[in-house]
């Protein structure tokens, strides 16, 4: 099969976040001053956080949507633990500093994986995130290797649905035939060859042996499959 594109997921695909947002709360908190232990700020932002999401995250559509509801959420904190911010300048440092794309750790192969594919195949992202999403790609050098990042927030479609994924087939000009895919997680593999394009489970960890579909440890496997070097029934089904 002769593939004109490669898209890829971006979380656990070709970066990790460092830390989840309560630790990072807790480790600004210390070093802001307000007073509150380790275990006290994580329990804390995971108490508030339930309250306040209790219908599930609001995923915004705009990135100051995005910002505000971040803000909404670290005022009331900052309340609760007695600091006084009139002017939201820590609750905007909070916003800042907490937000995920600051705490981005990319997987060690990503660079040269894209840098191999770059010119020979269009390359794009396919990703549910929020709108700050191409703000991290950005900061891991990554944005410039993309002809297209398609974010779930910003399209109003997220994967699994057929729809996300057509987006990016029509952003590119290719059919689904002509394109292949990496994530991390099954549903979303399964969603994307349903629509009639080549897919793998990015799996580094082991943590899906019984997995029905294409499995490969690390994105070096993507180049194999997609320069035809590899027999695509072989693989790692394990």
């Amino acid at each position: 099969m002769a593939y004109k594109a490669v898209f890829f997921d971006a979380g656990s695909t070709l970066f990790e976040v460092k830390l989840p947002r309560e630790e990072r709360f807790a480790l600004l908190a210390e070093r802001l001053g307000f007073g509150l232990e380790k275990e006290e700020a994580v329990t804390l932002h995971r108490r508030l956080f339930a309250a306040s999401f209790s219908d599930g995250f609001p995923y915004a559509a705009t990135l100051e949507k995005e910002r505000q509801t971040w803000l909404g959420f670290y005022r009331p904190l900052l309340a609760e633990v007695g600091v006084s911010d009139p002017h939201d300048i820590l609750a905007q440092k909070l916003v800042d500093e907490c937000n995920y794309t600051r705490w981005l750790a990319i997987y060690p192969e990503v660079h040269h994986v894209l840098g191999q594919l770059r010119g020979r195949f269009q390359l794009g992202v396919i990703s549910n995130a929020p709108p700050s999403l191409p703000e991290g790609l950005e900061y891991l050098e990554l944005a410039t290797y993309f002809d297209t990042i398609v974010v779930s927030s910003l399209v109003g479609v997220q994967k699994p649905a057929p729809a996300i994924f057509q987006i990016a087939l029509d952003r590119l000009g290719v059919a689904a035939t002509e394109s292949f895919f990496v994530d991390d997680i099954e549903e979303n593999v399964a969603a994307a060859t349903g629509l009639g394009m080549a897919a793998a489970l990015i799996d580094r960890d082991d943590k899906h042996p019984q997995a029905t579909c294409l499995r490969i440890r690390s994105l070096e496997e993507v180049l194999n499959h997609v320069s035809g070097r590899a027999d695509a029934d072989h693989g790692d089904q394990r």
